[in-house]
């Protein structure tokens, strides 16, 4: 437990400098830095304290991560408490914010999954690239100000949404391929494992989002599936509502 505690700085502490605060928001969205502790003060704090840990790259080149999860979760919570409201002039619904995110994704952050990430474990889910990369789409989008509360569960336990946006009471979920997708709509539905959220009213909209390169199989008779189809290179993508009907034209992504 004191080896856990020793990974988590106090609020007090974040406050007083600025400058490690900004950093650890940006590893928080980045999940890692390849820069030289001795040429970033901010970076050097953070490894000293305990706060990020060193791991050597093939090359014998160092990294710097978050611990774990939890570490990174926290380190999130802590630098989101002071978030503004929620800037529902600009996006007035879950899916304004979730189809501007996409349209700030980048191709080669997207390429990460064909060839692989020294930064991310190799157990990582198949949607995580995916995960990643909206977490920092809304990042750049909202100000850089960390919105997206991850692995959210709320006051009833017994579940982990992907993302819960904070200041609303929505929930975005992501997928890839389809992937187990009756079970992800089956959660939200009666009896499942974010129904008491629905019913708490903590969570009142929410969207699950299906990232692709193929076509969808068949239509889904659930509203809240979204699907968005990329090219094989990921500079262009279609989005389709649960019917496989068009929203809008295709969208190139730049790079």
């Amino acid at each position: 437990m004191h080896g856990f505690c020793r990974g988590l700085p106090a609020k007090y502490m974040l406050q007083a400098n600025p400058s490690v605060s900004q950093f650890l928001r940006e590893i928080v969205v980045d999940l890692v830095s390849t820069d030289d502790p001795n040429s970033n003060p901010a970076l050097n704090t953070c490894y000293r304290k305990g706060w990020l840990q060193a791991e050597l790259l093939e090359e014998n080149k160092p990294i710097y991560i978050f611990s774990t999860g939890i570490h990174r979760r926290y380190i999130e919570h802590l630098l989101s408490i002071d978030t503004p409201p929620f800037p529902f002039h600009l996006f007035p619904t879950i899916e304004d914010l979730s189809f501007a995110a996409i349209r700030e994704f980048k191709p080669a952050g997207l390429r990460v999954e064909q060839r692989g990430s020294a930064f991310t474990p190799a157990t990582r889910p198949l949607e995580a690239t995916f995960q990643n990369e909206f977490y920092r789409a809304c990042y750049e989008l909202l100000g850089k100000r960390l919105y997206l509360s991850s692995e959210w569960t709320g006051t009833a336990k017994g579940g982990r949404v992907d993302f819960q946006v904070r200041g609303t009471r929505w929930a975005i979920e992501i997928l890839r391929d389809g992937d187990n997708i009756d079970e992800h709509v089956a959660r939200f539905q009666t009896g499942g494992r974010y129904f008491p959220w629905l019913q708490a009213q903590e969570i009142q909209e929410y969207i699950i989002l299906d990232f692709r390169r193929t076509q969808p199989p068949k239509k889904s008779s659930y509203n809240r599936v979204f699907y968005v189809v990329f090219s094989e290179d990921y500079t262009m993508y279609q989005l389709f509502n649960s019917k496989l009907d068009r929203i809008g034209d295709s969208v190139a992504l730049l790079a």
